[in-house]
């Protein structure tokens, strides 16, 4: 590791180095010489700072530069690089190298989960043409290790939200029962938590309401409607958290107001007024 000024300071300076936000390094330099100092390797992961303060003047940081080795800490760092990478097949290929890291590291840690959502999101709404329903497929795979890792730790707050969100993507691919069965689960979880959290947590209204539209959309009406009141009940009628809520009821009266359309139309007798 080298950090070397290409011209020599033109005031006294103090030349500082860090690693992970430890300082390793903090150092005098005068005028007229030049700045250059080496360190060895490092054994771990993290990012080391160079920073420059001449003449009593604040400091800069002008150099900077990630090391990345296997340990948890680099795997986070290739999670955060695959975010940043715009070539989604470099962004995966490291989003993959962090899961086989992490998956011998601690294999029920939050760590492989989170890896295993970035892998999911990355597949899942991916804008190629080519064999959509595979990679749908595939991305589920992964959130499904998401949840078994949450369900093992018994972290019902990741894994209630997850639920829910997971049920969207199901009812995308066009599987409606596992849609349902993935919606109720994280709707139970919600439900157990004290009505204090409830209160307390933005997001959880949308527990109720995913619940409820994907169990109209696999035809549970009367369920659909019993859930929806259940929320409204909870969160208030006129709570503007509600308003998903209300649209779902909307649609429940929809549903039910063509099916009695429907079957007012096969009992209308021949030669009978029209409806």
């Amino acid at each position: 590791m080298l950090i070397e000024l290409l011209e020599p300071l033109a005031k006294p300076g103090v030349l500082r180095f860090t690693y992970n936000g430890q300082e390793w390094y903090k150092g005098d330099f005068p005028a007229g010489e030049p700045v250059r100092i080496s360190f060895g390797p490092p054994k771990h992961s993290g990012v080391a700072n160079a920073f420059l303060a001449v003449a009593g003047e604040e400091e800069v940081l002008v150099g900077s530069a990630s090391y990345i080795y296997q340990d948890r800490l680099g795997a986070r760092m290739m999670l955060d690089s695959a975010r940043d990478e715009k070539n989604i097949n470099r962004a995966r290929a490291l989003i993959r190298n962090a899961i086989a890291l992490l998956e011998k590291l601690d294999p029920n840690s939050e760590d492989v989960a989170n890896a295993y959502t970035a892998m999911c999101f990355s597949l899942f709404f991916t804008k190629s043409r080519k064999h959509i329903a595979k990679r749908k497929i595939e991305a589920l795979s992964f959130y499904e290790k998401a949840l078994a890792v949450w369900e093992h730790n018994g972290n019902t707050d990741k894994l209630a939200g997850n639920l829910t969100n997971v049920s969207v993507m199901y009812s995308r691919l066009g599987d409606d029962k596992t849609a349902v069965a993935r919606a109720l689960r994280g709707l139970k979880l919600t439900r157990a938590q004290s009505a204090e959290a409830i209160a307390n947590d933005k997001e959880a209204v949308n527990a109720w309401t995913h619940a409820a539209s994907r169990c109209l959309s696999a035809g549970k009406i009367d369920q659909a409607n019993r859930i929806v009141k259940d929320g409204l009940k909870r969160f208030g009628e006129d709570s503007p958290k509600c308003a998903h809520l209300w649209n779902v009821r909307a649609q429940v009266f929809a549903t039910r107001s063509a099916l009695c359309r429907s079957k007012a139309e096969q009992l209308l007798p021949p030669g009978g007024c029209s409806i």
